[in-house]
């Protein structure tokens, strides 16, 4: 949706019920990305199989600033990169009829009364086809606790034909 000045925004909210009873694989596990290849629909600082859930409520919302912060720098405005910023949360919980189908491991957790959050800073249309983007987590960032090797801080990339 074209937002004026301020360029384009992409939101979507996303919540899901699951009824009756389940073993873990086979409830709602919230989509990590765990490579440098950036994906749309996950969250790109979450472990796969780090949340799951029986109930819960994710929203997205993503500017495309179509130049009105990097057309100001004269060497920017000839390579014609965009800046996108991008923020991702989610939400959830596991009730303990869920629990009591199958063990759950301990690589998964639940979110507790703290939503997963991410937020995402990067640059579109390089080279025509590419985007850069710099993802910050942060909330779920356990100190001093190593969680498969995750940071806060991550880069990915993709591919973006936009016309």
């Amino acid at each position: 949706m074209r937002i004026g000045f301020a360029g384009r925004i992409r939101y979507g909210i996303n919540a899901g019920y699951i009824f009756g009873n389940a073993a873990y694989p086979f409830l709602k596990v919230h989509e990590g990305n765990e490579s440098y290849w950036m994906q749309l629909n996950t969250f790109n600082k979450m472990n796969y199989f780090e949340f799951i859930s029986d109930k819960y409520v994710s929203i997205l919302v993503e500017n495309h600033w179509d130049g009105l912060f990097l057309n100001r720098l004269p060497l920017l405005k000839k390579l014609k990169w965009r800046l996108v910023s991008t923020g991702r949360a989610v939400i959830g919980s596991i009730s303990d009829r869920h629990t009591r189908e199958m063990r759950i491991p301990n690589f998964t957790k639940t979110f507790g009364k703290t939503p997963y959050i991410e937020v995402a800073l990067g640059i579109e249309n390089i080279l025509t086809v590419g985007r850069i983007d710099v993802f910050w987590r942060l909330t779920h960032n356990e100190i001093g606790v190593k969680t498969n090797d995750i940071s806060n801080f991550g880069l990915s990339a993709r591919y973006a034909f936009n016309f």
